[in-house]
């Protein structure tokens, strides 16, 4: 309940929308093991290409969490170069210098309800001071994640800003 069906998610992908992998079940990688994160991945891919009849090569990692290696993972279980996204925000860059054998990091940028035309346009326009406004924020978030672990990160989250975590 509160997601989206393979019926409107197959409705998104007819009006052009491109359905890739966020995990099957919105664990953090970073708190699994080797095997429950090579399920992640493989599992999701397989459901959303049965389901959509589509290929999936991208995979956003659920609140941009990743274990030690996870490029090489994600290229193992078939996500291209390109494929795999993380948190941190920065340019995106040309990946021709990349190993064929390791999946490129992809920056994404969270976009939400407080999220205002003037600030997503500065974000396409790769505003200097913007991107590097996100990229502090999230290196402070990163260390509060490592610090604290995931689950007493999210207790101080909803108790601090309430809300669903991410």
């Amino acid at each position: 309940p509160g997601f989206l069906n393979w019926d409107q998610l197959r409705e998104m992908q007819a009006m052009g929308m491109s359905i890739q992998s966020h995990g099957q079940s919105h664990r953090y990688l970073n708190d699994l093991s080797l095997a429950e994160v090579r399920a992640e991945l493989a599992d999701s891919k397989a459901a959303i290409e049965q389901e959509l009849s589509t290929a999936v090569t991208i995979f956003a990692p659920p609140g941009g969490r990743m274990p030690a290696g996870f490029a090489a993972l994600a290229h193992e279980a078939g996500y291209a170069a390109g494929g795999a996204a993380s948190a941190p925000a920065q340019p995106v860059t040309n990946a021709g210098g990349k190993a064929a054998t390791e999946a490129v990091m992809i920056p994404r940028l969270a976009v939400l309800a407080g999220t205002n035309a003037a600030r997503f346009s500065r974000w396409l326009q790769t505003s200097r001071m913007e991107l590097l406004m996100l990229q502090s924020r999230s290196t402070v978030l990163s260390a509060a994640k490592r610090a604290v672990g995931n689950q007493r990160y999210e207790k101080l989250r909803q108790a601090i800003v309430g809300g669903p975590t991410a």
